[in-house]
């Protein structure tokens, strides 16, 4: 079925951009960790907030992202508030911490429910956690110094989420386009 459905099926990616002085921070990190430790695979992932990930026909397009751009635009913005390092084991990440938890989750699961209420296929993240990734899926060797190195680094920083990005690419793709930016309602 290569051609026709699957050839017009498209990844999106909705995630929260922080602003430039946090990702050179967050950079400055990822690249003081590979000096030290070597490369890793998530190493020139640009900083983000994952909120979820989708895949839809581009004829859909339109109308899912007029429906994500409606119920967004009537969201307030908000503050994130980043504090220290924690750690999944599940898969060798180390990650800056989110702390204003609270705000971003309300966005995730409003995402999640006009996705449903638009019959779109999507990831569901069982237990979703709200993140900057600094290093995924390090070696067991690299997982065992980014523990021991940022466990107890303090980290604080926060931001103003005023809007959301959508990325795109298609199906079968490895490299993703900036596409679209969702403006959130100014409080």
């Amino acid at each position: 079925m290569k051609n026709g459905i699957q050839e017009n099926l498209c990844d999106y990616f909705v995630l929260i951009n922080p602003p430039n002085w946090i990702n050179w921070e967050v950079e400055d990190m990822k690249y003081e960790f590979a000096t030290h430790y070597g490369n890793y695979p998530s190493f020139n992932s640009k900083p983000h907030i994952s909120l979820m990930h989708f895949t839809e026909h581009e004829s859909a397009e339109e109308k899912v992202l007029n429906s994500l751009s409606e119920r967004v635009s009537n969201m307030n913005s908000f503050d994130i508030s980043l504090c220290g390092f924690d750690f999944f084991y599940a898969n060798n990440t180390f990650y800056i911490n989110v702390e204003s938890k609270g705000p971003v989750k309300s966005l995730h699961d409003s995402l999640l429910m006009e996705m449903d209420l638009n019959k779109v296929y999507f990831q569901r993240i069982d237990d979703y956690t709200p993140h900057i990734t600094i290093g995924r899926k390090l070696t067991d060797s690299q997982f065992r110094n980014a523990f021991h190195e940022f466990n107890d680094r303090s980290y604080t920083n926060y931001f103003r989420v005023e809007y959301l990005t959508i990325l795109k690419r298609k199906m079968g793709e490895t490299s993703w386009q900036e596409f679209k930016e969702i403006p959130l309602k100014v409080a």
